[in-house]
């Protein structure tokens, strides 16, 4: 699909906030000046295919209250992955510690100090995940609604979140510098 010059799209005086709030009328001049293969290309970015009529009552009611903005494939992309990588790390992470500490919890391993080490770490690690990537996610989750996340509601419950993170995070990185040192 064919692009419209950046400097002259509809996209970028939108982003710019040049069309405001509520300024339909504004909109709807700028769009009628536009010659019609450009007319056909902004619907199209915006997947409405319908005739100018129709385009139009569907932005008027876009513009009832609202700022449009139409973002870029790479924001849309970066607040996918955004949206479900962080989810994957914390479901592979939180398994494959669970399966680490079932493994090195063992009869036969529970007497070696480097097995009871990495078993002390895969708890750790995955606190560091609840504390730290978790937080993270739920504010995604939660960006476009105007509401803090859950474990963000308070100044005092933001900073004993990060508080926990960063001495789980160092704790991690000292069982690892033990686990060199017993080697």
């Amino acid at each position: 699909m064919a692009k419209i010059c950046p400097e002259s799209s509809i996209n970028y005086k939108l982003n710019q906030g040049i069309f405001g709030n509520d300024n339909y009328t504004d909109f709807v001049q700028y769009y009628q000046s536009l010659p019609e293969r450009n007319k056909s290309l902004f619907r199209e970015q915006l997947s409405e295919s319908a005739s100018d009529e129709d385009f139009l009552a569907f932005m008027r009611r876009a513009f009832n209250g609202h700022k449009i903005v139409v973002k870029p494939w790479e924001v849309e992309l970066s607040e996918d992955l955004l949206l479900y990588v962080p989810l994957m790390l914390i479901i592979i992470g939180t398994l494959g510690n669970a399966t680490a500490l079932s493994v090195l919890c063992q009869r036969t391993m529970r007497n070696v100090s480097t097995y009871f080490y990495l078993a002390v770490l895969a708890i750790v690690d995955t606190f560091v995940l609840y504390t730290g990537l978790l937080p993270e996610w739920l504010g995604t989750l939660n960006r476009d609604k105007d509401i803090e996340a859950p474990l963000n509601s308070s100044d005092f419950s933001c900073k004993f979140i990060m508080f926990l993170h960063i001495l789980a995070s160092h704790f991690a990185a000292w069982l690892i510098v033990r686990l060199i040192f017993i080697n």
